[in-house]
């Protein structure tokens, strides 16, 4: 428009003249624009005549003393105004009286510092006097304000060198980044090296030396010994004078003879300028890839979105070029290109110069409707200001590649400090830049790509999440609501979770106080429904409910029931993915609420392994090693139905339709037999047909209905299933009644109470050094006083545990029982020996009734019960032989033959035995 109108004035011959009052310098207004863009608004600026209107140093130093008011001035006041008057007449014309007298009134201000004032305010970070009086009245770091506030009554002044700091605080990066950023960056190089090697004197006259080097234009003042004096007040003249020799010996200043004074050490002579001018280049789509991130500007954060879900979704920015020979297939396949960070991406086109404006939108929409074929959740924008964003880009490419390629620049901390400054400017205004763009674009959404929408950045991420994850729950958790949980979050997690296996039927889940898994219970599981009153006074997990909340989880939900065989690691991938976007953080808590709201209809197997309960141990692999896990859903027929509610009623399950709790009912019970039980094949064909079936199988559902279908045809019945669980939990008890009657037959003792065992076992006890035997006859023994078992006593016979026995095991035992039992018995007969009492009687009896073999011997011991068995007996005996005594003879001689019988029996079971 300037230059439009700068076209008529100079073409109407003198009829139009426009006059334009400006509050800064021309060319400032277009200070914090690009580098193109300022060499573009000098042109414009060479069509008009500048007409500075500047007041003078001395008019600024009476406008100060007016400013201030002071009740009193010290009495060095008038004397140091004065000097600095006397100095300043030496270099140009003054009233010496006059503006000794504006300087006093100046106090607590440094005369030199209001001297310096007014130049300061007519320099280009400023904005003439308004900068005066703005410095006297703000509260910025190191101001007029700050120095009355911190700094007592008394003969103190806002001296030059406090000036400096001021400027370098408020206005450091305008500084070094301006068209004088090579001088700036030469003092504070000054400034640093006389801290490093003096004191607070050197730094100080060094900040006066920098302060009056920049802005003595137009105030008369100069850097000399008679301006330090009064620059660095309340110094030994001596002390100062040495500080002023050491600036000159370290080259932080030089002497300048011809002046009578002195200037800083110009340290560098790099053209940064033209570095820059030369190293400018057109850019391409590879170079603007890392410009966002590089301008912190990488992400934008959908605000709205993340108040109404609670998840918080960040969408990458991107920056692609578009030209004349570019298409909406080539520059999606470019976005598709580059790998997906965040939720999704914000593709801002760029024209490059060749391409107009009124294409790019048009552009943009068909993009879009590309990307939404691929999934990808893609918002495409097109920039209003191209050419803008293209040369600030431009130009902090370049300042980088000068940094990058000029070797001298290593040795050269002046323009090392000079080109960071430029690279820091440039990078500030290029994110404005970027900003701008961003918040004037018009945008197209992939996932709807028929609406433009022209809105502040925020909202158009918050409407592209909306309309990317429309399918995502309502889950408000800060702790859990995340990719990437805190370690105190899983802790809570996993505590969560064991309660929710442990404690489904208590409300909270029986959790008190205030513990960090309650919140995540009270904001994961509660709002959803997952928990709830099922009825009166019974708390399980169910289904997502009908509120807002639940109904948004519903979606989600679903996924696993259509996901067929896949693991939960599938499930968890499509979770994550459009349309749901679930945080990984809280897909766990909604698995596993899963499988226990569903356990009676769904199926859940570990590395292939069917689980008859979700428990703790389950628990902890789903927190390590979703992929482990897998669910299936449960259907059947109408004959499997009848075939499942036999099996309901006989086991006592209310199963409501479903086979999950009845064949976990099944399996539970052929899992929990003993090994033996699981082991023997003392067993009927059938019962150990349905044993190999159950145990084998690691799906509910095909064991139910295809394999034990597929082994008994026709006759499986629910009856011939529970009778076969019913032998095999018998077989192990009956093992053991088996074992125990076989050792009290051994003892000769009653198989219920082993009513004397204890006794004889003490008797026996320290006959021999077979600790084994001892072991024995104590378990024996303990079997009486009812502190004993059975399975104890035959582990020590067997030197095996119970838990591992076998049908050769059983065999075994029998043997060894029948061994002990036979020792134990002739111990007892020879405690006698040992001068104890015994409660046994030891027998031996042969008999001949062939001259030509040799005779039966036999010995043997009898204990008290059998004493009195064995007298009855041969009451019985001798009333069968009768009371003849004629017949003796004949009485013993069939006495005799039937001794031999019993004999020749006796050896026979021994042989068949072994």
């Amino acid at each position: 428009m300037l230059q439009d109108i700068a076209e008529h004035a100079s073409r109407s011959g003198g009829r139009l003249v426009v006059v334009g009052i400006l509050h800064q310098s021309f060319e400032q207004y277009a200070a914090r624009a690009a580098r193109d863009a300022r060499q573009e608004w000098a042109k414009v600026q060479g069509r008009f005549h500048d007409i500075a209107f500047l007041t003078g140093a001395d008019e600024t130093v009476a406008l100060l003393g007016r400013a201030i008011s002071c009740a009193r001035h010290p009495e060095n006041a008038e004397t140091n105004a004065l000097a600095v008057a006397n100095a300043v007449a030496l270099r140009r014309p003054t009233e010496v009286e006059i503006l000794s007298h504006a300087l006093a009134d100046t106090w607590p201000l440094n005369p030199v510092t209001a001297l310096l004032l007014g130049p300061v305010s007519r320099a280009r970070f400023a904005q003439n006097e308004r900068s005066v009086f703005g410095f006297l009245s703000s509260a910025e770091p190191a101001g007029f304000q700050e120095f009355l506030q911190a700094t007592e009554v008394g003969d103190a002044t806002y001296d030059p060198a406090r000036l400096w700091d001021y400027l370098a605080s408020n206005f450091g990066m305008a500084l070094a980044g301006g068209n004088d950023g090579n001088r700036f960056s030469l003092a504070f190089e000054a400034i640093e090296r006389a801290a490093v090697k003096g004191g607070d004197v050197h730094v100080a006259l060094t900040k006066a030396a920098a302060v009056i080097e920049f802005f003595r234009n137009g105030s008369g003042l100069a850097l000399a010994d008679d301006i330090l004096v009064q620059a660095v007040p309340g110094i030994d003249p001596d002390h100062r004078r040495d500080a002023i020799a050491d600036l000159l010996d370290w080259a932080v200043l030089i002497r300048q003879p011809r002046l009578k004074g002195y200037a800083l050490f110009a340290g560098s002579d790099f053209d940064l300028e033209d570095a820059i001018g030369r190293s400018v280049a057109p850019i391409d789509t590879a170079q603007l890839e890392g410009i966002p991130q590089r301008v912190g500007f990488g992400f934008a954060t959908a605000k709205r979105h993340y108040f109404v879900t609670g998840a918080l979704r960040t969408f990458e920015i991107g920056l692609h070029l578009a030209g004349a020979n570019d298409t909406a297939d080539s520059i999606a396949a470019s976005i598709l290109a580059k790998p997906a960070r965040g939720s999704g991406t914000l593709a801002l086109i760029l024209g490059d110069g060749s391409v107009g404006q009124a294409e790019i939108e048009p552009l943009c929409k068909a993009i879009a409707k590309l990307l939404k074929k691929s999934g990808r959740v893609v918002a495409v924008g097109g920039a209003v200001d191209s050419f803008a964003l293209r040369s600030s880009a431009a130009e902090l490419i370049a300042v980088e590649r000068v940094f990058r390629d000029h070797p001298q620049l290593e040795g050269d901390r002046i323009a090392r400090r000079e080109i960071a400054a430029r690279q820091s400017q440039c990078i500030d205004v290029l994110h404005r830049t970027l900003e701008a763009a961003l918040e004037t674009a018009k945008w197209s959404l992939a996932p709807r790509p028929g609406k433009v929408l022209r809105e502040p950045l925020a909202l158009i991420a918050s409407a592209l999440a909306d309309a990317g994850y429309p399918s995502a729950p309502i889950l408000k958790s800060e702790l859990l609501q995340r990719d990437r949980p805190s370690s105190n979050s899983m802790a809570a997690l996993r505590d969560l979770a064991h309660a929710m296996v442990g404690r489904l039927g208590s409300p909270h889940l029986g959790m008190t106080g205030y513990p960090a898994e309650l919140g995540l219970y009270l904001t994961v599981v509660r709002p959803f429904g997952l928990h709830r009153e099922i009825e009166p006074g019974r708390f399980d997990f169910a289904e997502p409910d009908d509120s807002i909340q639940g109904m948004s989880l519903q979606p989600a939900w679903a996924v696993i029931d259509s996901v067929g065989d896949h693991n939960l690691e599938e499930v968890y991938a499509q979770w994550g993915k459009p349309p749901y976007g679930i945080k990984a953080g809280v897909m766990p808590v909604l698995a596993l609420a899963y499988m226990l709201a569903k356990r009676d209809t769904v199926a859940v197997y570990i590395d292939g392994v069917f689980q008859t309960a979700i428990d703790d141990v389950a628990v902890d692999k789903l927190l390590q090693r979703p992929a482990d896990f897998r669910l299936r859903r449960i259907d059947r027929s109408v004959r499997e139905t009848a075939f499942l509610s036999g099996l309901a009623v006989h086991f006592g399950v209310d199963h409501q339709g479903a086979s999950l709790p009845v064949a976990q009912a099944l399996f539970r019970r052929f899992e929990a037999l003993p090994t033996f039980a699981s082991r023997t094949n003392r067993l009927s064909e059938d019962t150990r047909l349905v044993r190999r079936v159950v145990l084998k199988s690691s799906d509910p559902e095909a064991m139910l209905f295809d394999d034990l279908p597929a082994a008994f045809g026709e006759r499986l019945t629910p009856d011939l299933i529970v009778g076969a669980l019913a032998e095999c939990e018998a077989s192990y008890p009956a093992l053991l009644d088996e074992l125990r009657t076989a050792l009290a037959r051994s003892l000769g003792v009653d198989a219920a109470s082993f009513t004397g065992v204890g006794e004889r076992a003490a008797i026996t006890h320290g006959l021999t050094n077979d600790y084994n035997f001892e072991a024995f006859a104590d378990r024996a023994a303990a079997l009486e006083a009812g502190s004993g078992d059975i399975e104890g006593l035959v582990s020590i016979l067997l030197h095996r545990p119970a838990h591992g026995w076998s049908d050769r095991d059983r065999e075994q035992a029998l043997t060894e029982v029948a061994r002990y039992g036979r020792r134990f018995r002739e111990l007892e007969a020879l405690a006698i020996v040992r001068d104890r009492r015994s409660h046994t009687e030891a027998l031996a009896l042969v008999v001949g009734l062939d001259p030509l073999t040799p005779p039966l011997m036999r010995s043997f011991v009898l204990t008290e019960k059998e004493k009195k068995d064995a007298a009855g007996l041969a009451e019985r005996v001798l009333k069968t032989l009768g009371a003849d005594r004629n017949d003796r003879r004949m009485q013993l001689a069939a006495l005799a033959r039937a001794v031999a019988s019993l004999a020749a029996e006796d050896d026979q079971d021994e042989a068949e035995a072994a």
